[in-house]
């Protein structure tokens, strides 16, 4: 991810929190869940939000 380098100045632990996601949503994931959105017409928060979810980073 791109992270703005005045963001990254006041929340320095924005990378470790954003490495175990990083890690995990690799290329096939990603079509995997743009296709939820992009052919089922699903919600793309909601598609974010059930990922997070099932891979354990948010409750």
């Amino acid at each position: 991810p791109m992270i703005n380098t005045k963001t990254l100045r006041k929340w320095p632990a924005i990378p470790d929190v954003l490495d175990p996601i990083t890690k995990k949503l690799d290329n096939t994931v990603a079509q995997e869940l743009n296709a939820k959105v992009d052919v089922d017409g699903e919600d793309p928060h909601q598609v974010a939000l059930d990922w997070l979810k099932q891979e354990g980073f948010v409750k």
